[in-house]
Order: C-alpha cells, then structure tokens, then sequence
C-alpha cells in the first residue's frame, strides 16, 4: 500500500450510520421515526442501496449534532470514488487535458493580463 488516500475504498455514509445504529441498539424504523421519515428511506440509506439527498443530509446532521458538511463529503467521496471506477479509463481515453501552463518563479511577477475592447 502506497498509503494514497485514493487506494482507500471510501466508505458509504450509510454503512457509517449503520454503525451508529449498531452502537446506539437503534433500529432501523426507531432511526427513521427519530428524522420523521419513511422507514423504507431509513433501511435503503443503511443498506448502501441510496445515496444521502440534501434533505437527508439536513435530518441527519441535526439529529447526530454534526455539520451539514460532514455527510456531503462522505457522499460526494463515495460517489466520485464510483465514478472514478466507472468512467475514469474512458474519460481519460476521450479528453485530452489542456496544456500546462508554466508557474512564475521565485520573485517573477505574474503576467497580467489586459483588459479586450
């Protein structure tokens, strides 16, 4: 291992939760009752089968006392790392990427440029 963050499966935010369920010996439907949503919500959520929507996120974040932030990130991770599996060869095989540009060095100014007319 090359201890590269992207080597590392990240993990979905609803087996995070799956978890503190687990900790907390909350049920599934206790969990969903607790955010005033549909328990079949809940249980796909904790099965990894949806992915977390705003309103989720806002339910959630309030009811563990955590930033909103927090649960977009897991999901935004999760789901670039799935697309990135999905898609990447072939995006990277498609798109040539545009070229570099040089950096300014030690004590150069940057080029600035003017304003078109």
């Amino acid at each position: 291992m090359s201890g590269n963050d992207e080597d590392t499966a990240p993990v979905h935010p609803g087996k995070v939760l799956a978890d503190e369920l687990v900790e907390f010996a909350m049920s599934p439907a206790d969990f969903a009752a607790a955010l005033s949503i549909p328990v079949a919500t809940a249980e796909a959520l904790l099965a990894q089968r949806i992915s977390m929507t705003p309103d989720l996120v806002l339910r959630i974040s309030h009811y563990f006392g955590t930033t909103a932030r927090f649960w977009t990130d897991l999901q935004n991770v999760y789901d670039l790392h799935i697309a990135k599996g999905k898609y990447g060869a072939a995006i990277a095989a498609q798109i040539k990427p545009l070229p570099a540009r040089p950096l300014p060095t030690a004590g150069e100014p940057e080029a600035a440029s003017t304003p078109s007319n």
